[in-house]
């Protein structure tokens, strides 16, 4: 599992049932690509399983053109939150 949904998943920003959906995806990516998607729309994990769904019928499907931005800009939300979560308790 990629450091970036552990930690999503630690602080609590990403259920379990999020987790598990995002690694029914082969590729690491897609997992970095949907988790970007949950923190950025709030997804449910029921809207997350269709995206899966979605990815995985369509492999060839580009992501978003702002990818990778969008991964540098959520794990870094992640990595303040957490800080900020552990300074809290």
């Amino acid at each position: 599992m990629p450091e970036e949904i552990q930690e999503a998943v630690q602080s609590g920003h990403i259920s379990e049932g999020h987790a598990r959906a995002i690694l029914s995806l082969e590729s690491t990516k897609d997992q970095l690509y949907v988790l970007a998607e949950i923190l950025h729309k709030k997804l449910s994990v029921r809207d997350v399983e269709k995206l899966v769904k979605l990815k995985a019928s369509h492999p060839e499907q580009k992501s978003s053109k702002n990818f990778v931005s969008k991964i540098k800009l959520s794990t870094d939300r992640i990595k303040i939150l957490s800080s900020k979560t552990r300074l809290a308790i």
